[in-house]
């Protein structure tokens, strides 16, 4: 057999490939490999090796690259494994990953499906395996049902997004809105962004829309960095709308603001599912534009879960957890405040509490008493919180320096709180100091003044953000509305 024999049977076996002509493109799912239509080339994986760029890998003997941005149709089918090597980069229309089968983008690998989201989805079905600390996106639909683990490897960024774009992560065009990259981690999806060593972070960039109907979940120290343009939702699933998605922190990771521009706005987390903190000792922050619709909700287990104070989300918080408000200051995410956001407000359920309560915090927009710092907190509990004078629930507010100015506040002992309970006609009660961190005896609340728990921030502190702020904690029985002012008012 020559060469030109050799030739004809694989440009035969390529036309043979494409779908007849008939076929009608369609966003439905006809099953495994069965998405494309005319004009379109299938690449189905075949072996026996793994290796993506080894055309004999693939039936035909081509392996799919930027070429084939217009035309390519990828499929690897069940019990096959197919690794993208360190640098290697592929365009294409769409992928199909049937369940049993596992793709692996090394690291500076990428891999974009950009087909018409109107007319064609890209699928990793359930069962299949997708690993990635390169690049995968795209500025078509992708639906994911298996799992997925979102990795970065300490030389190289790890990313979900539209374009190849620069070494800036700023592609030169914003996309029209619908235009972007979109990936749903549906119903029976699962999401591991995975802490590894030297772990940075992964960026959600290029105005990519990550939507979550199944599971995201943040392990150890790892956090998702959203450049402006891209979003993250939290659905209600679609076979049972009882259910939701959920953003879960496995550890002390955090969710905060990557790639800014001054044409595009914030990265966003619509919430309308559910944020947890199921494991961690230390805080976990969303530090992105947060938004909460009425099917959203969060609950702490341990830890400390700090959110934006843009929406009041109520929270679950088990004992000895606590609920935040507050900024992000640089990674790893410490809460702080600043004169964009000048009150931080937490509260930690107490310990003895078995079954811990439901908290919304809401730094409102009322006018407090004359000299307040700020507007009045306001904190609500529902369900039963029990407490005890030893072990009550923390109210900690913290106060940037800008806020003391005029005040006459010239050390922590200067500062007092006033509370006003939630009834009719209620004015604002200076609250009394503690008694050895226990509330006293006939009180239902008091200020530690005790220097760790009431203090202004050293301007030697270690944490130059925190210079001249203020501390101030409650140990607290019961919730309602709380302001801060000079000791010495009335």
């Amino acid at each position: 057999m020559n060469g030109k024999t050799l030739a004809l049977i694989s440009v035969t076996t390529l036309l043979a490939w494409l779908p007849p002509a008939t076929a009608t493109p369609s966003v439905l799912d006809n099953g495994y490999c069965q998405n494309g239509f005319a004009g379109m080339v299938k690449f189905e994986f075949q072996g026996p090796g793994t290796a993506w760029s080894t055309g004999s890998n693939w039936v035909g003997g081509l392996a799919p690259t930027n070429a084939n941005s217009a035309n390519g149709y990828v499929c690897i089918p069940s019990g096959k494994s197919v690794v993208m090597a360190p640098g290697e980069s592929a365009r294409v229309q769409a992928i199909d990953v049937d369940a049993g089968a596992s793709l692996e983008l090394a690291v500076a690998a990428k891999l974009y499906a950009n087909g018409d989201k109107t007319v064609l989805t890209s699928y990793l079905r359930s069962g299949s395996l997708v690993r990635w600390s390169g690049t995968l996106g795209g500025t078509g639909a992708i639906l994911a049902s298996g799992a997925l683990k979102w990795e970065r490897d300490p030389s190289s960024a790890s990313a979900l997004q539209s374009r190849p774009c620069a070494a800036t992560r700023s592609c030169t065009m914003n996309l029209a809105p619908g235009a972007e990259g979109a990936l749903t981690v549906t119903d029976s999806g699962v999401l591991d962004v995975a802490e590894t060593a030297r772990q940075r972070g992964v960026n959600l960039s290029d105005q990519y829309q990550l939507q979550v109907r199944g599971q995201l979940t943040i392990h150890g120290s790892a956090y998702v960095a959203q450049d402006y343009g891209s979003a993250i939702e939290l659905s209600p699933q679609s076979a049972n709308p009882a259910l939701v998605g959920e953003l879960a922190f496995d550890g002390d990771g955090s969710v905060y603001d990557g790639w800014t521009s001054a044409t595009l706005a914030r990265g966003k987390l619509v919430n309308g599912g559910s944020i947890s903190k199921p494991s961690g000792t230390g805080a976990s922050v969303i530090a992105v534009d947060y938004q909460k619709t009425a099917t959203g909700g969060a609950n702490v287990d341990v830890g400390q879960l700090s959110l934006p104070d843009t929406t009041p989300t109520k929270t679950d918080v088990l004992a000895a957890a606590t609920i935040a408000t507050g900024k992000c200051a640089g990674e790893g995410c410490r809460p702080e405040v600043n004169t964009s956001d000048p009150v931080a407000v937490s509260v930690q359920a107490p310990g003895v509490d078995p079954d811990g309560a439901d908290v919304t915090i809401t730094e409102t927009t009322e006018t407090g008493p004359a000299g307040s710092f700020a507007s009045p907190v306001w904190v609500q509990v529902a369900g039963e919180l029990t407490t005890t004078s030893t072990s009550a629930a923390v109210l900690t507010l913290r106060f940037d320096k800008t806020l003391l100015s005029g005040k006459g506040i010239t050390a922590a002992n200067k500062i007092a709180i006033w509370r006003k309970e939630d009834t009719a006609g209620a004015t604002f009660v200076k609250i009394g100091p503690c008694s050895n961190g226990a509330i006293p005896v006939g009180q239902t609340s008091c200020v530690d003044r005790r220097a760790a728990w009431t203090k202004i921030f050293s301007n030697t502190d270690s944490t130059v953000a925190n210079r001249g702020d203020a501390q101030v904690t409650v140990r607290t029985t019961t919730f309602s509305r709380w302001v801060a002012r000079n000791d010495a008012l009335t």
